[in-house]
């Protein structure tokens, strides 16, 4: 296992990840520094008594010259001394002073030297601490390996990152220990090392308590002088929050393809099943005495009503049906759904219904609640991987104070709870209470669906809120709550067939319909019923139908998406010509397209494909009696 060797020179350097080395050589740069100060400044101090000495001889030597030569000059009669002595005088003081000169420019000249590296020493210092400061508060981990793996630096954020308690504890591991999969490692060590750098390489990790750790990381090589690699630096970033919402925005994607072709699919089938169940509604009606005929074809109506409630959760896929808040028993709605939640959960898995007799309507969107409810049935199924129990359970609630205190989402008065358990292995505490957030680590479990942080928002979304209880190893429990409400519940419009007899007057009809078979039993049903129609197969064709009417028409009755302009520009533009027109909108699958608001805001009716003749008479008859 190799040591970074001391002499070591950076390639493609980066400034924090060599907070470490430099930080190093501060230490080792601050002792020769003062190797190199004191001295400095001792050796001036030497120079500067020697100087002094020098001009203490020079200013005696210098005297005693003057005085012999001021005698010289005022008595030259007077042999004081002779020329070689002069001479030798004269030359004295010309050294003595060229010494002290040449002593006091190297003693200044040293002086300014020992100023300037004590300032560039305190700059360093300084500069050394800044460093210091951002390799201590980057919220990056900053780190230095060996390639054998050892790590030589760590500042506090990755050591924080890995879960560690210390820097100490952490420089023990190996780094080697602390990747997913060290094949990965080797293999981005060959990458670092033909390119020189690494900028954001995803790479699995793990943390000290095993975990799943998800880092983007960038490196550079450290080289020594003969430009052997003896060290790795770099930063790592911890992305395992944005690789999960990657994944989270990739299921949702998934989902929205998968609901988009449900929703096709369903479009069209349920035109096939309007005109079937138009045809049955037609004989029906012809051959009412006939016991035999009609209960055989009471059973093909029967078997298309089960085709018509497929194709209903086909549309609950494909999230492009309109939030319709109304009260809705929820025990009818989870045995609709029974048969489509064990097809996703698998034979191996036991559904288990408990349903209160006497539980309360509850306000909802009938379409949302059943994503809800599969959802969950799919998040449990992903619990029991070898198969177990999933109950269903329904009853009334009353939401007490002693409850808000330990719930701050719960509020007071009347609720219906809907729980679903399940016999799976659990989940632990530390990982329940992060369980409806978007990046929640699930690694150990695979589910389809929403996601049980849009299972959260729903419930939000309908004034209530969700409770979640487990046990590891004995299975999860999910509360939803729901306001509760006096009014009756509501049933879909086909689910009971209205047979009372709504006469015509003989109203004028302009039925807009693409689909030639469904236009064509439409068409009869009406006529059946005593009143006047004209088709068209699209927008333009009824615009001018319209216009060689003279918009002698009393209801207009148009499939919301068409060819060529929709449903709504269609009704929007007859409208214009004549504002008491009645208007009956209908389709087998409202696409994105459609505002739906719109629909909402003019008050129009709707009637869901597919539709059997009483439900259509009677919505007819309903609006041409209002208009009137």
């Amino acid at each position: 296992m190799g040591e970074a060797n001391p002499g070591l020179k950076r390639s493609a350097p980066c400034a924090i990840s060599l907070m470490p080395e430099s930080c190093k050589s501060t230490q080792e740069g601050s002792h020769i520094m003062k190797s190199m100060t004191d001295p400095g400044t001792a050796v001036a101090s030497k120079i500067r008594v020697i100087s002094r000495v020098l001009f203490f001889l020079f200013v005696v030597v210098l005297m005693g010259n003057l005085g012999a030569i001021v005698d010289y000059l005022m008595h030259p009669e007077i042999e004081y001394f002779d020329e070689e002595h002069l001479l030798v005088g004269g030359v004295t003081s010309v050294i003595t002073v060229f010494l002290f000169g040449a002593m006091a420019l190297y003693a200044s000249r040293l002086e300014k030297s020992v100023r300037r590296l004590k300032k560039a020493e305190m700059l360093k210092a300084e500069s050394d601490d800044g460093y210091r400061g951002l390799f201590e508060s980057s919220r990056d981990a900053i780190f230095i390996t060996t390639p054998a793996g050892k790590i030589l630096e760590m500042n506090p954020a990755g050591v924080e990152m890995f879960g560690f308690s210390s820097r100490e504890e952490m420089l023990q591991v190996n780094s080697k220990d602390l990747y997913s999969n060290i094949e990965h490692r080797e293999e981005n060590i060959l990458e670092l090392e033909k390119a020189g750098s690494l900028r954001d390489s995803r790479i699995n990790m793990r943390r000290k308590d095993g975990s799943e750790l998800i880092v983007a990381v960038t490196a550079d090589l450290i080289r020594d002088d003969k430009g052997v690699i003896t060290a790795y630096q770099g930063t790592m970033r911890d992305v395992t929050a944005v690789k999960y919402m990657e994944q989270q925005l990739l299921q949702a994607q998934k989902m929205d393809c998968v609901g988009r072709l449900a929703g096709g699919i369903a479009h069209d089938f349920n035109n096939y099943l309007t005109t079937i169940q138009g045809y049955l509604d037609l004989v029906i009606s012809e051959h009412p005495d006939d016991e035999s005929l009609v209960g055989n074809l009471n059973k093909a109506r029967e078997a298309s009503d089960n085709a018509a409630d497929l194709t209903g959760q086909m549309l609950l896929f494909s999230r492009h049906q309109p939030t319709i808040i109304k009260p809705i028993n929820l025990n009818l709605m989870v045995k609709r759904l029974s048969n489509i939640m064990q097809r996703l959960v698998g034979d191996d898995i036991k559904i288990v219904e408990n349903l209160a007799v006497d539980v309360k309507p509850a306000l909802g969107d009938y379409g949302n609640l059943s994503q809800v409810v599969v959802n969950l049935a799919l998040n449990s199924a992903a619990y029991m991987p070898e198969g177990g129990t999933l109950t269903v359970t329904t009853c009334n609630g009353v939401v007490t104070p002693e409850y808000i205190n330990d719930h701050p989402e719960a509020r007071p008065g009347e609720f219906v709870t809907l729980s679903i358990s399940d016999s799976g292995k659990g989940m632990e505490s530390s990982m329940l209470k992060h369980v409806f957030e978007p990046i929640a680590n699930r690694k150990d479990i695979s589910s389809d669906g929403l996601g049980l942080s849009a299972v959260y928002s729903i419930v939000m979304q309908h004034d209530g809120w969700i409770d979640v209880d487990s046990i590891p190893g004995m299975g999860m429990t999910f509360t939803i709550f729901l306001p509760a409400t006096a009014l009756p519940e509501t049933f879909d419009e086909s689910d009971v067939a209205q047979k009372e007899d709504h006469g015509s007057l003989g109203e004028r009809i302009l039925l807009v319909e693409d689909d030639d078979a469904v236009r064509d039993i439409t068409e009869k049903m009406l006529r059946e019923s005593g009143y006047v129609v004209i088709g068209a197969h699209d927008a333009a064709e009824a615009f001018a139908r319209f216009a060689s009417e003279k918009g002698d028409f009393q209801l207009v009755l148009s499939d919301v998406v068409l060819p060529g302009d929709d449903g709504l520009t269609l009704v929007e533009n007859l409208k214009s010509h004549k504002p008491e027109l009645a208007v009956l909108l209908s389709s087998g699958y409202t696409d994105t397209a459609v505002d739906w608001n719109l629909v909402q805001s003019r008050g129009y009716r709707f009637l869901q494909k597919p539709y059997v003749m009483p439900d259509l008479i009677k919505a007819v008859r309903e609006l041409l009696t209002n208009t009137s």
